[in-house]
Formats: structure tokens, C-alpha cells, sequence
């Protein structure tokens, strides 16, 4: 799933729409006492998250909602990997103050998995994903430093059922794991996940957490968006170290989710 776990990473209105896997939040500039260095993808993995993915095997899968393309129609191959690096968003997408992040693309596979301790480690290749691409894009403050951080990503599957776990891991980790620790040390707590009906997606799930960095002095609102039409998942991720409330963090990630849902499904 996409991979949207770290801050390096990652939802437009609501009302308008959105889709990826929580990861982690780690970024590109120093100073100003936020995350450093190159993105980690721990919390930044929107498809091909930081969640397990059970194999939807030894059960006859759900017929897909109505919206969803006929199997025939699964993207595939060149279709399939254009549309995925097709989807993500630039900075400009979000806004005319952000930039790329050091590491800006990433179309790695890589699941991570939530082992029985809560902590996020690296387990193979998405199952059942053809393609992903993630895009990181930050707002630099006035220290050098980093603060607002937007990830967005898309994950193409080769079925629907395949899709669906995927969704359904994120609902079972956010029950078992509401306080995680990530690949590179940050935290996520009082993480929550709560379904959305949108009319532009199969399904929608909003997490949302507490973030808190490496070294347990810096916290801030985090909102990931999980969207999935047919065997597509999109992903944006959220993060403002600088946020007086959650609100504001929650309008980015829906905007960046709403966007990516209305590009996908014109593009189905």
C-alpha cells in the first residue's frame, strides 16, 4: 500500500473526497528541531504501508461496489504503472509554498508490517501490488528546517480483493496498534480510524494520531487518508508541526486526497 507512515511522507474536503497505508515522518531539512535527513518511507509509505496484508486467499471475495471497474478492466502493466506515477501529487498540487523533499520520489513496493510489539518494520513486496509511487513535498520554516510535511501515493493492485485487504489491514492495525513506534523512531499515539462514504471512492478511511518525533520533544496533529476505487488505493499524509489544532492538518490531507480521487477517476 502506499507508503504514507512518517512525516516525510502522509485530505481534501471531505464532502469532495479520497487513499494509501500509514507510515512514517521524517524530513529533508535541519534546524528548528524537526525531523532531519533523507525520508525514511517509515511513516511516508502511503501504498505499501507500514501495516500487514493478509492474502485474501481461502474466502470467496465481496462482489466489488458498483463503482468499481470490471475485472476485465483492471489496470495492468504499462497501464497500470502510468497510472500509478500518474496520481501522486507535485507540490504545486498542494499549494505554492511547498517543495520537494530530499528523496521526492520513491516507487518502491515495500509493505511494512506491524509486528506483535506495535513497531513498523520493512517485510517484502506489497502482496498483489503492480505498481506505487509516493511523493514527498514539505514547507521549509524560517529556521531551515521543515514545517509542514504532505505525502501523497497510489498503489495499483491486481484485483480488487487485493485492494480490499489491503483497506481491511488498515482498520485491524489501527484496532491493535492505537500506539506505534516507526522505522525510525517517531511515534504515533491515540491513533484512531474512522470509514467515510464519499461519492468518489469504494471506501475511505481517515487516521489520524498524535505524532511525536525520535526524541519525545516535539508532537503534531497527523492525518492520513486512505482511499480506494476499484483496485487503486491513493494515499495523502499530513503533517504540521506548526498547527494550533487539528482542523487545519485534516483540510490538507483531504484536499490532497479529494484531488487524486477526482484525477483517478477520470482516468478509469
Amino acid at each position: 500500500m502506499m507508503r504514507v507512515q512518517g512525516v516525510r511522507l502522509g485530505v481534501a474536503a471531505v464532502a469532495a473526497v479520497l487513499v494509501l497505508v500509514s507510515a512514517g515522518c521524517t524530513g529533508s531539512g535541519g534546524g528548528g528541531g524537526g525531523p532531519t535527513g533523507a525520508p525514511t518511507n517509515d511513516i511516508a509509505r502511503v501504498l505499501g504501508g507500514d501495516t500487514a496484508k493478509p492474502d485474501p486467499g481461502g474466502g470467496t471475495p465481496a462482489e466489488p461496489p458498483s463503482s468499481a471497474p470490471p475485472a476485465e478492466d483492471i489496470p495492468r502493466g504499462s497501464e497500470a504503472i502510468e497510472l500509478a506515477h500518474g496520481l501522486p501529487l507535485a507540490p504545486a498540487d498542494w499549494g505554492p509554498k511547498y517543495q520537494r523533499q530530499d528523496g521526492y520520489e520513491d516507487a518502491s513496493l515495500t509493505r511494512r508490517t506491524l509486528g506483535a510489539d506495535c513497531k513498523a518494520f520493512e517485510d517484502g513486496d506489497e502482496p498483489g501490488a503492480i505498481a506505487a509511487m509516493t511523493r514527498y513535498t514539505h514547507v521549509p520554516d524560517t529556521a531551515g528546517g521543515t514545517q509542514i510535511y504532505a505525502v501523497s501515493g497510489a498503489t495499483a493492485y491486481d484485483s480488487v480483493a487485493r485492494a480490499e485487504a489491503a483497506m481491511e489491514s488498515t482498520r485491524a492495525d489501527a484496532e491493535r496498534c492505537p500506539a506505534r513506534t516507526l522505522g525510525s523512531g517517531e511515534r504515533l499515539t491515540s491513533l484512531s480510524a474512522t470509514d467515510l462514504e464519499v461519492p468518489d471512492a469504494d471506501e475511505l478511511i481517515v487516521v489520524e494520531a498524535t505524532w511525536v518525533d525520535a526524541r519525545g520533544d516535539r508532537s503534531a496533529p497527523y492525518v492520513l487518508v486512505y482511499a480506494r476505487l476499484g483496485s487503486v488505493l491513493v494515499a495523502t499524509l499530513a503533517v504540521d508541526l506548526a498547527a494550533k489544532s487539528a482542523e487545519t492538518t485534516q483540510d490538507l490531507a483531504f484536499h490532497g486526497a479529494a484531488t487524486m480521487l477526482v484525477n483517478l477517476k477520470a482516468r478509469l
